[in-house]
């Protein structure tokens, strides 16, 4: 059966531990976590700092009954050493996770290549596999370019990892996302946002970071996106809101996250 994973930058800075009891209440099967910056200037999460927290974490998840599915996230760059980020690795794998989230920023595509393979090939003596998240803003923008990487480095662990809103603003089309190879796919992030929108980029790493909407609100074809997955697949519900969290309170916001992606897969026949 399909599950249902609760993304980092849904719950975003509040304590891991207060977010378990939630997320398993709302109905969520997995949590995804985060413990490197975003980016520059991004500030450290509290997993990628505190061990013993982060051991706490992988105890309380297994009691509620929620298993860890991704790790975030890496960004490949100019500067970018595959040896360097064996402690993320190391830390990674102690909170169990499956998945890597990666974002590709370096314009040298053949470097980039390189790094790519170099991180799956280090990620398989995890036993991970890593997900290239393209992104409208950075050197790999749409399912296309994703894909060229991730065959290109002939890892089999590398996977492209659509986002419904990053899918609906990059002007890739369905059939791109229908001809992905099942195991070139892991898992999906669900998340909605409208036809109409700022294309600077500034504008759309404002909206992916604080602004999107539940899955179902906007005009994304989600019902197209989730169609086009593997069975027995693994939706991440990222739906970052400032507005709507403030509104609603924590708790009441995962469960709607939860109830909005469920309403989706169910119109997908899923």
């Amino acid at each position: 059966m399909d599950r249902l994973s609760l993304s980092y930058l849904t719950y975003g800075e509040c304590n891991p531990l207060t977010m378990l009891p939630l997320a398993a209440a709302a109905g969520f099967d997995e949590v995804g976590l985060r413990i490197l910056p975003s980016g520059p200037g991004q500030p450290q999460p509290v997993l990628g700092q505190d061990e013993d927290l982060g051991r706490e974490v992988v105890r309380r998840a297994r009691d509620f009954g929620l298993a860890i599915s991704d790790i975030e996230m890496i960004r490949l760059g100019d500067r970018t050493k595959i040896g360097d980020l064996r402690p993320f690795f190391d830390r990674a794998s102690l909170l169990g996770g499956r998945h890597v989230l990666v974002a590709g920023d370096d314009t040298d595509r053949s470097r980039l290549i390189d790094n790519f393979g170099g991180l799956c090939r280090l990620a398989t003596e995890y036993g991970m596999t890593i997900d290239l998240e393209f992104m409208p803003w950075t050197a790999v923008p749409d399912v296309r370019d994703a894909r060229a990487v991730v065959e290109q480095a002939g890892c089999s662990n590398g996977a492209v990892l659509v986002d419904g809103l990053h899918y609906q603003k990059c002007g890739s089309a369905l059939d791109e996302v229908e001809a992905l190879p099942a195991g070139m796919l892991n898992y999906m992030q669900l998340c909605d946002g409208p036809a109409d929108f700022a294309r600077d980029d500034a504008a759309m790493l404002y909206a992916a970071r604080h602004d999107r909407l539940m899955p179902g609100d906007g005009d994304a074809d989600l019902v197209g996106l989730v169609r086009a997955m593997p069975k027995d697949f693994v939706f991440s519900v990222e739906v970052p809101n400032d507005r709507l969290l403030a509104e609603l309170g924590l708790e009441a916001f995962i469960a709607t996250a939860y109830r909005s992606a469920r309403n989706v897969l169910a119109a997908a026949g899923r």
